[in-house]
């Protein structure tokens, strides 16, 4: 006699079944000619070093910037490839430190896999694929192949909460591949923020409003957004300071009192506007759902209207953007009142964009 246990156990088996069999195969890796990541143009960071190729703070940092900074510099947050492949094929091979890596707040796509973007011909960018550490099956981690169009320019954005070990790029054996133009300095800009910047909580990493910004406005974009770490330090402002760059975005609100910004705000500002007398600087206030600014929205507008008024030769260059501004009012645009979904995201990009071309001039 066939119980209902029995039934729902062979149903499961049957379900199991036709998803391996259907299961798409690994792919032929001797199909393709391989390169290493770094051949190409990577963007995003600006301290590739050996064995951090992907990493967001130098080696030397380590023992300057507080601990919790040190440990999410090796997250290849915002760190990304470009190239132009001639072929029809393309596959992607990647480690990371932790493969199995989720949280509370994002799934494994954001955390460990890849973001394939496609750049149209009026110079847009387009989401393409989306692979994921376990695509085929696990044991075949960290592998992806899909189709391309011949000419076609390239983006891969890294994962936004790991430390990457290797990123390699397969092309259809064969057929050539170049890296594409670097942006420069002259559009490159820092975002030195929380873990917002961070990327928390979209679901890929490509929806970060912080990848997103730079899409928008054309830029590249170096992601300093440190998760629950974003304090504006002295140390933080010397490396911050150390990149060139044509802007610098503070966007630490959320990680901040108003008594840590009291001590720690206003010195940061004027000892990068010391550091770096002729770039723009925009100030955020941190993004929100409600009408009304935070406190620390009010405690940065207060420096930033003071300093402007001290000097305004010296702070012509000195911006400020309202949270109030940054996401939708319906109530569904964050995961937790804090953090943006990707839906709360694509608006936060829409905003900073139009905020940096401003402040650029560009």
């Amino acid at each position: 006699m066939t119980t209902r246990r029995d039934t729902l156990i062979l149903a499961l088996a049957a379900a199991l079944a036709a998803v391996t069999a259907s299961a798409r195969p690994a792919p032929d890796e001797s199909a393709f000619d391989w390169y290493d990541g770094t051949a190409f143009t990577v963007e995003g960071t600006a301290f590739s070093e050996p064995g951090r190729a992907y990493a967001r703070l130098p080696a030397s940092a380590e023992g300057k910037v507080p601990g919790p900074v040190w440990n999410m510099s090796a997250h290849a947050t915002g760190v990304n490839v470009r190239f132009v492949p001639q072929g029809d094929r393309l596959c992607f091979k990647w480690s990371v430190d932790n493969p199995d890596a989720v949280d509370a707040f994002m799934g494994p796509t954001a955390m460990t896999g890849l973001d394939v973007y496609r750049q149209e011909a009026d110079g847009t960018w387009k989401f393409a694929a989306n692979p994921r550490i376990y695509f085929y099956d696990r044991k075949t981690p960290g592998v992806y192949e899909m189709g391309w169009q011949p000419g076609r320019p390239c983006m891969v954005y890294l994962p936004l909460r790991t430390f990457v070990k290797s990123f390699q790029v397969g092309v259809k054996k064969g057929t050539a591949v170049a890296p594409m133009k670097p942006h420069g300095a002259a559009r490159r800009i820092v975002h030195y923020g929380t873990s917002i910047v961070h990327g928390g909580c979209v679901s890929r990493p490509g929806m970060a409003f912080a990848a997103q910004e730079g899409r928008l406005a054309d830029v590249e974009v170096v992601n300093l957004g440190f998760s629950g770490a974003g304090r504006m330090e002295m140390s933080m402002c010397e490396v911050v300071s150390s990149i060139d760059a044509a802007l610098y975005v503070l966007d630490c609100d959320w990680n901040m009192d108003v008594d840590l910004q009291k001590r720690n705000y206003e010195p940061f500002v004027r000892e990068l506007r010391k550091r770096r007398p002729d770039a723009p600087i925009l100030l955020c206030g941190g993004c929100t759902q409600f009408e009304k600014p935070r406190a620390q929205e009010v405690f940065a507008k207060g420096v930033y209207d003071r300093l402007k008024a001290e000097d305004p030769a010296k702070w012509a260059k000195l911006h400020f953007i309202s949270g109030v501004d940054m996401l939708p009012k319906e109530g569904e645009a964050t995961f937790d009142f804090c953090h943006p979904n990707d839906w709360g995201s694509m608006q936060m990009g829409r905003v900073y964009a139009a905020a940096i071309r401003a402040a650029m001039g560009i």
